[in-house]
């Protein structure tokens, strides 16, 4: 198998190379991003036998929404440490009316203020008059994306009222809200951080500034084309964790670069004694086994975690065993097309 791939990769090579980055990019433009179909509320993967799962079984039930309370909610505070003043009241007051006001998202269903309500005014405003608290129930789960929405229009709206005091948006949207914005914010750190190390490191051991795109190609094709398999996966509601884009990042990169490593590697040694054609063949025939036994290994340890009691473990395991398998096909067809297509300046400056 591993000698018809080597004469494939050689004849196709440029093909083969085209395909895998259309591919990728055409994925990545069509696939929904986890953040926006992915689970970021971890009580969704607990088991339905646990003590708190039955508890709101039982809420939802037996009282209906006269104890259990709204599907989502977010608390706006209004601060002021020198005691609210008259505009800080007046801003509170224009919020107040416009999420009572028709033209408020549709996503709230009622609202808790001094303002709608003055008899909780006492328990909605602090006694030293430096907090006040504007109570808003959803439509929809506070860790919803129409509930990120929300928070992030409503602090857009208010930045330019806060006057000199603060106007912030809590509760379980505005913290389901940061979660994710700070998710995004380690996605993007990781992936940026990772490349960078992995690019160091290339340079390190290669010496070449031609042969450290191999790996980088082989891998961000990889990891673009997992993650949109990913985010379709969640889209049909499968629940995948956003969390899950992170694991990929290391994963990927890490296993990837390994493969990348044993091909060039190998590829050095082989052809500084055979051709070129000659070298990509003995380099793939034998690497191919040793590469694949890794990935089977590890795609089988993976796949173990679908036994895990937590669910975020099981899907996990699902996707990143997919993005593994992903990497391997990569590595044995998009890697030996690429060392095909550099040959010999593969180890420029190196002779």
């Amino acid at each position: 198998m591993f000698s018809f791939l080597a004469k494939l990769t050689e004849r196709y090579k440029i093909a083969i190379i085209l395909v895998w980055i259309a591919l990728a990019a055409v994925l990545s433009l069509l696939a929904p991003s986890l953040t926006e179909v992915g689970v970021t509320d971890d009580s969704l993967f607990l088991p339905r036998d646990t003590e708190s799962i039955q508890a709101q079984t039982l809420l939802k039930t037996r009282f209906a929404a006269g104890v259990y309370g709204p599907p989502g909610s977010a608390l706006i505070v209004v601060h002021n440490p020198q005691g609210l003043n008259s505009d800080n009241m007046a801003s509170a007051r224009d919020l107040n009316d416009w999420l009572v006001s028709p033209q408020a998202p549709a996503l709230v269903s009622s609202i808790n203020s001094p303002f709608t309500n003055p008899a909780l005014a006492a328990s909605l405003q602090s006694q030293d008059n430096t907090t006040l608290l504007i109570v808003l129930s959803l439509r929809e789960p506070s860790g919803s994306t129409a509930a990120a929405e929300l928070v992030e229009e409503i602090r857009s709206r208010t930045s330019s009222l806060n006057g000199n005091g603060l106007i912030l948006v809590t509760g379980g949207a505005g913290v389901a809200s940061d979660a994710l914005t700070s998710i995004r914010k380690t996605i993007d750190r990781s992936t940026q951080v990772t490349i960078l190390l992995v690019v160091l490191l290339l340079l390190v051991i290669y010496r070449s500034p031609v042969a450290i795109f191999v790996p980088l190609i082989t891998i961000g094709v990889s990891y673009l084309i997992a993650r949109a398999a990913a985010g379709f996966i969640a889209q049909t509601g499968f629940p995948v964790s956003t969390l899950v884009d992170a694991y990929l990042v290391v994963t990927l990169f890490g296993i990837g670069t390994d493969y990348c490593l044993f091909l060039v590697s190998r590829f050095k040694e082989e052809i500084g004694q055979h051709d070129r054609t000659l070298a990509g063949s003995l380099t793939l025939r034998r690497i191919g086994p040793v590469i694949s036994a890794s990935a089977f290994v590890l795609i089988v340890a993976l796949l173990c975690l679908g036994i895990s009691h937590f669910g975020m473990n099981r899907t996990s395991g699902l996707i990143l065993a997919i993005g593994v398998a992903i990497t391997l096909t990569a590595g044995l067809t998009l890697t030996p097309a690429l060392i095909a297509a550099f040959g010999r300046r593969l180890l420029w400056p190196a002779r």
